[in-house]
Protein backbone atom coordinates (compact mmCIF):
# COMPACT_ATOMS: atom_id res chain seq x y z
CA UNK A 1 0.00 0.00 0.00
CA UNK A 2 3.02 2.53 0.88
CA UNK A 3 4.43 1.54 -2.79
CA UNK A 4 1.62 2.30 -3.99
CA UNK A 5 1.04 6.17 -2.74
CA UNK A 6 4.64 6.81 -3.38
CA UNK A 7 4.27 5.98 -6.89
CA UNK A 8 1.22 8.35 -6.76
CA UNK A 9 3.12 10.88 -5.17
CA UNK A 10 6.02 10.62 -7.96
CA UNK A 11 3.36 10.38 -11.04
CA UNK A 12 1.92 14.07 -9.64
CA UNK A 13 5.04 15.57 -8.97
CA UNK A 14 6.21 14.25 -12.72
CA UNK A 15 2.55 15.59 -14.19
CA UNK A 16 3.12 18.86 -11.98
CA UNK A 17 6.66 19.50 -13.73
CA UNK A 18 5.63 18.64 -16.70
CA UNK A 19 2.92 21.72 -16.37
CA UNK A 20 5.66 23.85 -14.93
CA UNK A 21 8.12 23.22 -17.67
CA UNK A 22 5.58 24.14 -20.49
CA UNK A 23 4.48 27.09 -18.84
CA UNK A 24 8.27 27.96 -18.82
CA UNK A 25 8.45 26.65 -22.26
CA UNK A 26 5.49 29.15 -23.42
CA UNK A 27 6.67 32.15 -21.74
CA UNK A 28 9.75 32.83 -23.22
CA UNK A 29 8.03 33.04 -26.60
CA UNK A 30 6.69 36.25 -24.61
CA UNK A 31 9.95 38.65 -24.76
CA UNK A 32 10.45 41.87 -25.70
CA UNK A 33 11.50 41.38 -29.42
CA UNK A 34 11.87 45.15 -30.93
CA UNK A 35 14.63 47.82 -29.53
CA UNK A 36 15.64 51.00 -30.19
CA UNK A 37 19.45 51.87 -30.03
CA UNK A 38 20.21 55.24 -29.96
CA UNK A 39 23.43 57.45 -29.79
CA UNK A 40 23.81 58.08 -25.91
CA UNK A 41 24.52 62.17 -27.36
CA UNK A 42 23.89 63.99 -29.79
CA UNK A 43 27.28 64.54 -30.38
CA UNK A 44 27.74 60.85 -31.81
CA UNK A 45 24.97 60.11 -34.00
CA UNK A 46 24.51 56.22 -35.18
CA UNK A 47 23.39 57.47 -38.79
CA UNK A 48 27.56 58.25 -39.31
CA UNK A 49 28.72 55.00 -38.89
CA UNK A 50 28.23 52.49 -42.13
CA UNK A 51 25.84 50.01 -42.05
CA UNK A 52 28.69 47.27 -42.83
CA UNK A 53 30.11 48.38 -39.94
CA UNK A 54 26.89 48.67 -37.91
CA UNK A 55 25.88 44.85 -38.87
CA UNK A 56 29.47 43.46 -37.87
CA UNK A 57 29.50 44.54 -34.48
CA UNK A 58 25.65 43.54 -33.79
CA UNK A 59 26.69 39.91 -35.16
CA UNK A 60 29.95 40.14 -32.85
CA UNK A 61 27.85 41.50 -30.48
CA UNK A 62 24.68 39.29 -29.91
CA UNK A 63 24.90 37.48 -32.71
CA UNK A 64 22.75 37.23 -35.72
CA UNK A 65 19.25 39.19 -35.16
CA UNK A 66 16.17 38.76 -37.44
CA UNK A 67 16.53 42.62 -38.39
CA UNK A 68 18.05 45.91 -38.51
CA UNK A 69 16.68 48.74 -40.04
CA UNK A 70 17.98 52.73 -40.00
CA UNK A 71 14.96 54.98 -38.70
CA UNK A 72 14.84 58.23 -40.32
CA UNK A 73 15.51 59.60 -36.93
CA UNK A 74 19.21 57.40 -37.60
CA UNK A 75 18.38 55.52 -34.16
CA UNK A 76 18.23 51.77 -35.18
CA UNK A 77 15.33 49.60 -35.01
CA UNK A 78 16.22 46.20 -33.78
CA UNK A 79 14.36 42.60 -33.84
CA UNK A 80 15.88 40.32 -31.34
CA UNK A 81 15.60 36.64 -32.94
CA UNK A 82 14.95 35.25 -28.93
CA UNK A 83 14.87 36.21 -25.41
CA UNK A 84 18.11 35.76 -24.27
CA UNK A 85 19.37 37.84 -27.27
CA UNK A 86 16.54 40.47 -26.75
CA UNK A 87 18.42 40.33 -23.00
CA UNK A 88 21.98 41.02 -24.51
CA UNK A 89 20.71 43.78 -26.60
CA UNK A 90 18.96 45.41 -23.63
CA UNK A 91 22.53 45.63 -21.78
CA UNK A 92 24.29 47.08 -24.85
CA UNK A 93 26.54 50.10 -23.94
CA UNK A 94 28.64 50.92 -27.41
CA UNK A 95 28.50 50.05 -30.28
CA UNK A 96 31.62 50.75 -32.35
CA UNK A 97 33.45 52.79 -29.94
CA UNK A 98 30.15 54.78 -29.31
CA UNK A 99 28.16 55.55 -26.75
CA UNK A 100 24.07 53.91 -26.99
CA UNK A 101 21.11 53.79 -25.07
CA UNK A 102 18.91 51.04 -25.81
CA UNK A 103 14.96 50.92 -25.35
CA UNK A 104 12.35 48.20 -25.69
CA UNK A 105 10.22 50.13 -28.92
CA UNK A 106 7.04 51.38 -27.28
CA UNK A 107 4.31 49.97 -29.58
CA UNK A 108 5.96 47.16 -31.41
CA UNK A 109 6.37 44.94 -28.68
CA UNK A 110 2.45 44.72 -27.49
CA UNK A 111 -0.78 43.99 -29.59
CA UNK A 112 -4.17 44.22 -29.35
CA UNK A 113 -7.44 42.23 -30.08
CA UNK A 114 -11.10 41.91 -29.15
CA UNK A 115 -13.26 39.20 -27.43
CA UNK A 116 -16.63 38.99 -26.88
CA UNK A 117 -17.46 37.07 -23.36
CA UNK A 118 -20.34 37.96 -21.21
CA UNK A 119 -19.07 36.59 -18.16
CA UNK A 120 -17.04 39.77 -17.79
CA UNK A 121 -19.61 41.93 -18.45
CA UNK A 122 -20.01 43.00 -14.84
CA UNK A 123 -16.73 41.89 -13.74
CA UNK A 124 -13.94 44.68 -11.97
CA UNK A 125 -11.48 45.45 -14.53
CA UNK A 126 -8.67 45.41 -11.78
CA UNK A 127 -10.29 41.72 -11.27
CA UNK A 128 -9.77 40.85 -15.19
CA UNK A 129 -6.81 41.91 -15.81
CA UNK A 130 -5.60 40.21 -12.45
CA UNK A 131 -6.81 37.43 -13.41
CA UNK A 132 -5.41 37.05 -17.29
CA UNK A 133 -2.11 38.60 -16.01
CA UNK A 134 -0.49 35.07 -16.64
CA UNK A 135 -1.92 35.20 -20.29
CA UNK A 136 0.40 38.36 -20.98
CA UNK A 137 -2.77 40.65 -20.71
CA UNK A 138 -1.57 44.32 -19.53
CA UNK A 139 -5.18 46.45 -20.10
CA UNK A 140 -8.56 45.32 -21.32
CA UNK A 141 -11.36 48.36 -22.30
CA UNK A 142 -15.02 47.12 -22.58
CA UNK A 143 -16.52 48.71 -25.09
CA UNK A 144 -19.74 50.49 -23.79
CA UNK A 145 -22.90 50.78 -25.93
CA UNK A 146 -24.06 54.31 -27.37
CA UNK A 147 -27.27 53.26 -28.80
CA UNK A 148 -28.67 51.88 -26.03
CA UNK A 149 -28.58 53.89 -22.54
CA UNK A 150 -29.62 52.38 -19.50
CA UNK A 151 -32.47 53.90 -17.26
CA UNK A 152 -30.70 56.76 -15.62
CA UNK A 153 -29.20 57.60 -18.96
CA UNK A 154 -25.64 55.99 -18.86
CA UNK A 155 -23.94 53.98 -21.55
CA UNK A 156 -24.28 50.32 -20.71
CA UNK A 157 -21.33 47.40 -21.07
CA UNK A 158 -21.38 45.41 -24.15
CA UNK A 159 -20.01 41.80 -23.63
CA UNK A 160 -16.79 43.33 -26.53
CA UNK A 161 -13.63 44.05 -24.85
CA UNK A 162 -10.53 45.35 -26.72
CA UNK A 163 -7.44 43.58 -24.94
CA UNK A 164 -3.67 44.65 -24.58
CA UNK A 165 -1.28 41.89 -24.76
CA UNK A 166 2.44 42.01 -24.25
CA UNK A 167 3.21 40.49 -27.26
CA UNK A 168 4.43 41.14 -30.82
CA UNK A 169 1.65 38.93 -32.24
CA UNK A 170 -1.45 38.84 -31.44
CA UNK A 171 -2.77 34.73 -29.46
CA UNK A 172 -5.42 33.02 -30.94
CA UNK A 173 -7.45 33.33 -27.63
CA UNK A 174 -7.84 33.82 -24.02
CA UNK A 175 -7.89 30.32 -21.87
CA UNK A 176 -10.24 30.33 -18.64
CA UNK A 177 -11.89 27.52 -17.63
CA UNK A 178 -14.45 29.39 -15.04
CA UNK A 179 -16.26 31.31 -18.37
CA UNK A 180 -19.10 29.54 -20.51
CA UNK A 181 -16.53 29.05 -23.39
CA UNK A 182 -13.16 27.95 -21.63
CA UNK A 183 -11.71 29.23 -24.43
CA UNK A 184 -12.34 33.28 -25.91
CA UNK A 185 -11.43 33.82 -29.70
CA UNK A 186 -9.33 36.71 -29.84
CA UNK A 187 -9.62 38.98 -32.98
CA UNK A 188 -7.41 41.99 -34.46
CA UNK A 189 -8.57 45.17 -33.12
CA UNK A 190 -10.78 45.58 -36.35
CA UNK A 191 -13.30 43.21 -35.32
CA UNK A 192 -14.44 45.69 -32.61
CA UNK A 193 -17.28 47.47 -34.64
CA UNK A 194 -20.41 46.07 -32.57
Amino acid sequence: MANSKQETTRNAKRSCSKLEMSDLESSAQHFKRWFIIQGASSDTPLSKLSPFIIEKVIKCSVGTVSTVKRMRSGDLLVEAASAAQGKCISKLTTLANTAVTVSAHRTLNTSKGVIRCRELIDCDKAEILEELKTQVVSDINNITDVTVKGNDGSRRNTNTFIVTFRLPTLPKHIKNWLLASPRCCVRPESAAVL
